[in-house]
């Protein structure tokens, strides 16, 4: 009979094994391992996206508690508060995602619905989900119906993917080498089942930084006044993965982390 040993893995060493499962030997560019001096963080952080109308507003218990975090870093911790006031093309966000996931060299959205075997018509899509026949939910059929209709506009398009290189570089620029970007991960808590069908935008806000090529972890900061789980979302500059994933350290032994609704 073989026994088997097994062991306790600290919950700040997983996100770092988990980069060693997905990245091989690449991993080691990242100095995942290095010390992180979060006296030295330059902060930087926005309560919202500047007021987009199709995407939710941020809720204010949302953005007390990135106000909280905000304050331990400088307070307990020593980093420096450097800007609090929204990046202005982070209202644009849903256009520039939508932009850059529909240029030529990607597959389209219509096409990934169909598992790239042709391309869903939304139109079609759009009566055949109110008849409850559409395989899709109701979010990729709106999707696909507005990546349709923007494609019908390419120097819209264009000028969106330009406006993503330009918020790019000033987000590196912003960052450099010591800064972090504190930021809503989703406008609202836990939304009532089926509610995200009326707000399907709201996914923008992490959306960006996945286009944008930025790292991001996301920290659960408690629960709200209702009992609703409560997180930010960290970012840092390119290959800077280590400073969010200390930040998210110590915020989490802060403010106990995850806590079961």
């Amino acid at each position: 009979m073989y026994s088997v040993a097994l062991f306790e893995i600290p919950k700040f060493r997983l996100p770092v094994l988990s980069f060693q499962v997905l990245l091989g030997d690449k991993v080691s560019g990242l100095n995942l391992d290095a010390p992180v001096d979060l006296s030295k963080l330059k902060i930087h952080f926005a309560l919202d996206d500047g007021g987009f109308p199709l995407i939710s507003p941020v809720q204010k218990s949302i953005k007390k508690a990135l106000l909280q975090a905000v304050h331990h870093l400088e307070s307990k911790c020593g980093a420096e508060i450097v800007s609090f006031e929204p990046v202005k093309p982070l209202r644009y966000s849903f256009d520039i995602w939508s932009a850059m996931m529909s240029k030529e060299k990607c597959h389209s959205f219509t096409e990934d619905m169909a598992n790239r075997e042709g391309r869903v018509n939304p139109y079609l899509e759009v009566v055949k989900w109110f008849c409850g026949q559409s395989p899709h939910t109701f979010p990729a059929v709106l999707l696909g119906l507005v990546e349709t209709i923007s494609a019908k506009f390419p120097q819209r398009q264009a000028d969106f993917a330009v406006m993503s290189a330009e918020l790019e570089l000033r987000m590196t620029d912003l960052l450099g080498r010591d800064g972090i970007f504190v930021y809503p991960t989703h406008p609202r808590t836990a939304p009532y089942h089926h509610q995200p069908l009326v707000m399907p935008f709201n996914f923008a806000y992490t959306a960006i930084f996945n286009v944008l090529g930025l790292p991001s972890t996301h920290i659960p900061l408690g629960l709200d006044d209702q009992g609703l789980p409560l997180g930010v979302q960290v970012v840092s500059n390119h290959g800077n993965d280590r400073l969010t994933l200390a930040v998210a350290r110590e915020l989490e032994r802060a403010f106990g982390g995850w806590v079961c609704p």
